[in-house]
C-alpha cells in the first residue's frame, strides 16, 4: 500500500521564479511536498486524518540535488516513492521531472512517524499507518 509510486502534476507559476527567471529552489520543495503529502491523503492518511489520530509525518534529513532548470508555464511531474524497513524512520526517493520529461531534480528524504502526544517517533511506522487506514 504505502510501497507503490505516487505522481503529482504541478505547472511553474510566476510566483516559482526568482529575480534571475529562474525556478526558486523553494519551489522545487513545493512540488515535492505536494506530491509526498498528497501520496498519504490519496492512501487515506491525509493531514487532518494524521493529526486527528496524533501523529505527523516529520522529515528528519534531506538531500537534494538540482540537476537541470524549469521554466516558467512548465508542465511539472513530482514523484514519491516511499521504502519501510525496520526501525522509527523510513525513506521517501522523489523525483521531480519537467515537460521534456528529463529529471530537474531529486530529493532523497528520511522521514518519521511522530507521536504528537508522546513527542516521539512511532516505533513501527508502516504498521501504524496501516493500523490507521485499515490497509494491509
Amino acid at each position: 500500500m504505502f510501497d507503490r509510486p505516487y505522481e503529482r502534476a504541478c505547472e511553474v507559476q510566476f510566483s516559482d521564479l526568482d529575480i534571475n527567471g529562474q525556478v526558486h529552489h523553494l519551489a522545487y520543495l513545493r512540488y515535492a511536498e505536494a506530491a509526498r503529502v498528497n501520496a498519504f491523503a490519496d492512501l487515506g492518511a491525509g493531514p487532518a486524518v494524521l493529526v486527528a489520530a496524533g501523529r505527523v509525518v516529520v522529515v528528519l534529513s534531506m538531500d537534494i540535488s538540482f540537476v537541470k532548470p524549469l521554466c516558467f508555464g512548465e508542465a511539472v511531474r513530482a514523484t514519491a516513492t516511499y521504502q519501510f524497513g525496520s526501525g522509527k524512520s523510513f525513506r521517501c526517493n522523489q523525483r521531480i521531472y519537467g515537460a521534456d520529461a528529463g529529471e530537474a531534480a531529486h530529493l532523497d528524504m528520511v522521514l518519521g512517524l511522530m507521536d504528537t502526544r508522546a513527542g516521539r517517533l512511532v516505533e513501527d511506522p508502516l504498521a501504524s499507518l496501516r493500523d490507521l487506514v485499515g490497509g494491509d
